[in-house]
């Protein structure tokens, strides 16, 4: 009887897992990337990217952001998440956080004195902004195309774009979401407008994307 029962509740676990299951950030993956990062780049690319990304993305797409090498240099993984933390370092400027593009030196005894000062820019971010991308299905066709291309023209936006970008709650947690249920971009602010969900097709590239994901931000810009 416990037997069937346990059978039972397996089938209909499978049956109810929807093909867009959430996966769990890979602890493992995650650290070397975020070694890469700093071997690649600086201390502050790697405290952005291990303490204010999250990562909930399947294998094969761990296996393209963690690729050397690409036809397109701008592609390679910790080039590509370079540029999304450059927006996030603009956007800390901007909200007089503190400016962690002076403490990024190229003289490494130095950098290491000033990371201290990076540790705190980064703990008061921490309350104020977060980026989770989610892509549990297989990387393939325009996949890590969009992958790259949602969070990267929402931190644009609240980074470098004109007017500058505030969130009236002062905060703004972003939740980038491949899938491949949806058509079109969408754009979501939570009631108590600290969450941003953005969802857009995984190997599809909606009618004005950017458009469409800057028109949704700017709805809560208390700059406007």
């Amino acid at each position: 009887m416990l037997k069937n029962l346990l059978v039972a509740g397996l089938i209909l676990s499978t049956f109810c897992t929807p093909a867009n299951a959430q996966v769990s950030e890979d602890a493992a993956k995650k650290a070397d990337f975020v070694n890469i990062m700093l071997t690649e780049h600086s201390y502050a690319d790697a405290q952005i990217v291990g303490k204010l990304f999250t990562f909930n993305i399947s294998p094969s797409f761990w296996a393209e952001l963690n690729k050397a090498n690409q036809s397109n240099s701008n592609d390679i993984g910790h080039v590509a998440v370079h540029a999304l933390v450059e927006e996030v370092v603009n956007y800390a400027k901007r909200d007089k956080l503190g400016d962690m593009d002076a403490l990024r030196v190229f003289d490494k005894s130095k950098e290491k004195e000033n990371r201290p000062e990076v540790d705190d820019i980064i703990n008061k971010l921490k309350s104020k902004f977060s980026l989770v991308i989610n892509a549990p299905m297989e990387c393939r066709g325009k996949g890590y195309e969009m992958f790259l291309r949602y969070p990267y023209q929402a931190l644009n936006r609240i980074g470098s774009t004109n007017p500058e970008w505030s969130p009236a709650s002062g905060e703004a947690h972003f939740v980038v979401t491949l899938t491949t249920d949806a058509k079109d971009m969408s754009v979501k602010t939570s009631n108590a407008g600290q969450t941003y969900t953005i969802t857009g097709p995984a190997y599809t590239e909606a009618y004005d994307t950017q458009g469409k994901i800057e028109k949704g931000l700017n709805l809560t810009n208390k700059n406007n």
